[in-house]
């Protein structure tokens, strides 16, 4: 029986439009803040957390340098900024500003997308554990 695991070193290419690009950005060093904030709390660390807030870090500097449009990252760089869109995402609805932005618009959009493309990708996990 094989089975088929999405390596880490997969890549995924997503567009994120320039002036989104900013907005993405700072919400990621957010998200990396808050991930240094819980491997603190976390007595020794964690080398999950610790695993993640490389991973972010790492996306951070390819968002940075990336000067087209389109960005092409590993799986699990993917994944942080999955995961941080819809950290970002819950608290954007829960103070009310979805609505008030075509940035905002934007940014909900590009996290509809990753939503849609995750979903495609965790399929194709599964059906792989299933061989």
């Amino acid at each position: 029986m094989s089975k088929t695991y999405i390596h880490e070193r997969t890549y995924i290419t997503i567009q994120i439009q320039k002036g989104l690009k900013t907005l993405v950005i700072k919400e990621l060093k957010k998200y990396i803040d808050a991930l240094n904030m819980e491997n603190e709390v976390i007595e020794g660390g964690s080398l999950l957390v610790n695993k993640d807030i490389e991973a972010a870090e790492d996306l951070y500097v390819r968002l940075k340098i990336t000067i087209s449009q389109r960005i092409e990252m590993p799986f699990e760089e993917f994944t942080i900024l999955h995961r941080m869109l819809h950290c970002s995402i819950s608290v954007f609805e829960s103070l009310g500003v979805l609505e008030n932005s075509i940035m905002i618009k934007a940014y909900k959009e590009l996290y509809q997308n990753s939503e849609e493309l995750f979903a495609l990708l965790k399929g194709g996990v599964k059906n792989a554990y299933k061989n």
